[in-house]
């Protein structure tokens, strides 16, 4: 898996919920906060492994990460809390264990300096029709 950044606008935050936050005096953008996220992210990361380009973090951590911005985000506000639900909750939960493994070098991510090319990836196996032999003629024998 590769490096990645976080876009802003991909944050799984339905309108109503952005509208209610957007509306408040002194809340700290959207963009921000996922500048956060990521420079907190690459300090877990860092402490046992190398970093990549600033503002990315591993691929693998892309989960976990959106779920601290949209926690960091909702909370901004009162009301906010009201809005993280008991999912929400769980995903932030997850997302600061898995955070703390990586910190203690439990959880794996492939290394900013790994190209593409070299990363494991799944392996598929194509399956084309062929003569299996199942004709009329090759089934007559038994």
């Amino acid at each position: 898996m590769a490096w990645i950044t976080i876009d802003p606008t991909k944050v799984p935050l339905s309108a109503a919920e952005i509208t209610k936050i957007d509306c408040v005096v002194g809340r700290v953008t959207m963009p921000e906060i996922v500048n956060r996220v990521v420079r907190m992210v690459q300090g877990r990361v860092a402490v046992l492994s190398p970093i990549g380009q600033p503002g990315t973090i591993p691929e693998e951590l892309e989960e976990a990460a959106m779920a601290l911005v949209v926690e960091r985000y909702l909370n901004q506000v009162p009301a906010g809390t009201l809005l993280l639900t008991e999912q929400r909750q769980k995903a932030v939960d997850a997302a600061n264990s898995i955070l703390r493994d990586v910190a203690k070098g439990l959880f794996k991510m492939v290394s900013p300096d790994v190209p593409a090319a070299k990363q494991a990836s799944p392996q598929m196996e194509t399956i084309v029709p062929g003569n299996r032999g199942d004709n009329r003629e090759d089934l007559h024998r038994l």
